[in-house]
């Protein structure tokens, strides 16, 4: 059967005092679309046009932020991650953050539906004085069709470098075999919306234990007591994780407005975004 097989690739580059498109490439289903803008950061949309990925297609985005530059990277649309007959859906994304560039990777939600098979990667390099935002949801099964996953499988794997030095590593493997479990309270019991949001500077003056349990304090005091979504932070030198779970992507969407500007001070939410 025919497979999708595309790859995107944009650079940006400082002009004056904005950001601009130094390098655009784009390939087969992988489009890359930057709306006029009436501000100082350069916003782009990934738009995979097969409408989804099944299993054996591939994927590859690759995004570099040049010096002294700021981009707010989206996609159009949830990927859907389609039942698999064979093989699995390979996607890769590749971060590049030059010096003094702050680069915002924000996706909307991976769907995975029932049988979905998904491998991916995401591979970032930040120079000093360079900053990444980078959020990633998945949602299991498809809300509006009160699917309910009885096969799956999701390699989902995070590295994040300054020069030779790993600032992060994570992983996240789901099967099968997990499934029936994740309905017990120490998994996501009633929630089928789970995700990572993290913030790494490696250049940061590392804040002292005072400071990390004041930023601790604002944030539980914010986002604690609420059934719906259930968020947790971790606050090292270099970096602020918040590990969250939803029991479904509207209730979450109305919380992060405030999660992302909880995070980074006066940021907003793409456009796609909104509700």
């Amino acid at each position: 059967m025919q497979r999708a097989i595309g790859a995107g690739r944009l650079r940006t580059k400082r002009v004056e005092k904005t950001t601009r498109i130094a390098d655009l490439y784009q390939n087969a289903n992988a489009k890359i679309r930057v709306p006029k803008q009436h501000h100082d950061h350069l916003d782009a949309l990934l738009i995979n046009t097969a409408g989804g990925l099944t299993g054996g297609d591939r994927l590859c985005w690759t995004m570099d932020a040049g010096a002294s530059t700021k981009t707010v990277v989206s996609t159009q649309a949830c990927e859907r991650i389609y039942r698999a007959t064979a093989g699995t859906a390979d996607v890769q994304n590749n971060i590049d953050v030059q010096e003094g560039a702050h680069l915002f990777w924000l996706p909307q939600e991976t769907i995975l539906f029932d049988g979905a098979a998904l491998d991916r990667k995401f591979n970032a390099q930040i120079a000093s004085g360079g900053r990444l935002t980078a959020l990633e949801i998945v949602v299991l099964g498809r809300e509006a069709m009160h699917e309910t996953l009885q096969s799956v499988s999701l390699s989902d794997k995070w590295r994040i470098h300054h020069g030779n030095r790993l600032l992060h590593a994570d992983a996240i493997r789901l099967g099968s075999a997990d499934l029936p479990k994740m309905k017990q309270s120490a998994h996501l019991k009633d929630h089928l919306v789970f995700g990572t949001l993290i913030d790494i500077e490696p250049s940061r003056t590392p804040l002292d234990q005072q400071q990390s349990r004041a930023l601790s304090d604002r944030f539980a005091h914010r986002f604690t007591g609420c059934d719906k979504v259930q968020m947790g932070m971790s606050v090292f030198e270099q970096k602020t994780i918040v590990r969250f779970t939803a029991r479904n992507s509207y209730q979450l969407r109305q919380q992060l407005p405030d999660l992302l500007n909880e995070i980074v001070l006066g940021l907003h939410l793409p456009t796609v975004w909104r509700l």
